[in-house]
């Protein structure tokens, strides 16, 4: 199965006009504009997407909205609480498993936790790009083996994949 990691887009600052608690931060004017490409970037490689799950902060269901709304997606997309932060990286393995998906599934979250699953689904020590805002992270995970393969990784900043 394919899994797509995605790290939630530009969002506003704690420290703006007034303060905001993390949870409540929303993406901004520009973080949308991110998304929205990196989607129309991406659509091709997303048209088996059977489920988008995201974290249930306010800027990782924003973008995972934009997402879904690009890619023209039928499907549902679920917030999951195992892909805060403070969730144990090993949570993810049961929403995997849970969600029993063929093709391929996409995942809204934050770092560090999108590295640390990278890591943790390939084996990998290191990393060998930085997982930006708006990033998404290809890997080909076989569910009989419970090992992944890096793919690549798609850079919005600058535009490029790195394999």
């Amino acid at each position: 199965m394919k899994i797509f990691l995605i790290r939630h887009a530009e969002a506003a600052d704690i420290y703006s006009d007034r303060v905001l608690p993390d949870e409540y931060r929303f993406i901004t004017p520009g973080g949308r504009k991110s998304a929205i490409k990196c989607a129309e970037k991406l659509k091709e490689h997303f048209s088996r997407t059977e489920i988008i799950y995201t974290s249930p902060l306010v800027r990782a269901v924003q973008t995972a909205e934009i997402f879904a709304v690009r890619l023209k997606f039928k499907g549902q997309v679920i917030a999951a609480e195992e892909l805060l932060n403070e969730s144990p990286v090993s949570s993810f393995q049961n929403l995997m498993n849970a969600a029993d998906i063929s093709g391929s599934a996409a995942f809204v979250g934050h770092e560090p936790k999108m590295s640390y699953l990278v890591k943790y689904l390939t084996g990998r020590r290191s990393l060998n790009f930085e997982f930006g805002k708006c990033g998404v992270c290809l890997i080909e995970y076989n569910n009989l083996k419970d090992t992944g393969e890096f793919k690549w990784y798609y850079n919005p900043k600058i535009r490029e994949f790195v394999f």
